[in-house]
């Protein structure tokens, strides 16, 4: 194997992508030599699924939208988002023009905390009003 090649392997694995998307981008290659190399190169199956959510989460921090990001990485959008769920406690809310906004969990019962207080105010001036 060249070097060239090689190069855009390590770089494939250390971005998360399959082993299909890999063979799909270079047919050369099949996908069992893709996981002999992966693993000469020092890479676990693990190791790759774990890059692939760390890339995952760069990109969309980064402003990309979860469906290019899924097409990218040949998945369902909401692959990428439930496994970002799932894996992470990531929630997504979408924003104007395709940008997502990451939302951790303490941030969503801050939202949900602010929301709630905005209801019992507005709850508390119909109260008050009286015909």
């Amino acid at each position: 194997m060249d070097k060239k090649t090689q190069t855009l392997l390590r770089k494939a694995f250390e971005r998360g992508l399959a082993n299909t998307v890999i063979h799909a981008m270079m047919p050369e290659l099949t996908i069992k030599r893709i996981n002999t190399i992966r693993g000469e190169l020092g890479f676990t199956a693990k190791s790759v699924v774990e890059n692939r959510y760390a890339s995952w989460k760069r990109m969309l921090e980064d402003g990309y939208a979860v469906d290019v990001i899924a097409q990218i990485y040949n998945v369902k959008p909401r692959t990428v988002q439930y496994v970002l769920w799932t894996e992470s406690n990531y929630s997504f809310r979408k924003k104007a023009h395709g940008q997502v906004t990451i939302m951790t969990p303490d941030e969503q019962m801050e939202k949900f905390k602010k929301s709630q207080a905005e209801d019992r105010r507005r709850m508390a001036k119909i109260k008050t009003f009286s015909w």
